[in-house]
């Protein structure tokens, strides 16, 4: 599998995950909705803008974690 083909299958797990269309998901991490589906059309991408998805991937899941301590904690009987 290319390290493209792995990221695109990160993408389409982050994109089930979260419900969200490709296109909001490309203007969201990168400022390009066609992103993804370049990436299943098999086109290649910079370096520049995997990193630019990847970030996006993982600021998103830092903030998934924080919100769902943050929330737990305020469930808390005191």
């Amino acid at each position: 599998m290319t390290i493209t083909e792995q990221l695109l299958s990160q993408i389409e797990a982050f994109l089930v995950q979260h419900d969200m269309p490709p296109t909001k998901f490309g203007l969201s991490a990168c400022r390009d909705p066609h992103v993804v589906r370049w990436l299943r059309e098999g086109r290649g991408i910079t370096t520049k803008r995997y990193e630019q998805l990847q970030k996006f991937m993982k600021e998103d899941r830092k903030s998934t974690r924080l919100n769902s301590s943050h929330v737990s904690e305020s469930r808390m009987p005191s």
